[in-house]
């Protein structure tokens, strides 16, 4: 897997999750970016994004 395919599926699988959580877990991980529209990654928010790419570089190199 590429570098890049690694940022995509780590983004896809975090809003993947997000997206099944219920809005006041949610609200832990992103909260409203007013400045540029759309939302911003809190502290834990990064911090699951980050988790999720470290698991798959695991995974990736692995497999190499």
């Amino acid at each position: 897997m590429k570098l890049n395919d690694k940022y995509e599926v780590a983004d896809l699988i975090y809003w993947h999750i997000l997206d099944t959580l219920p809005d006041d877990v949610r609200k832990l991980c992103v909260k409203p970016d007013y400045v540029k529209g759309g939302t911003i990654n809190t502290e834990t928010g990064t911090d699951l994004y980050y988790g999720i790419e470290d698991i798959l570089a695991e995974y990736c190199n692995e497999l190499e």
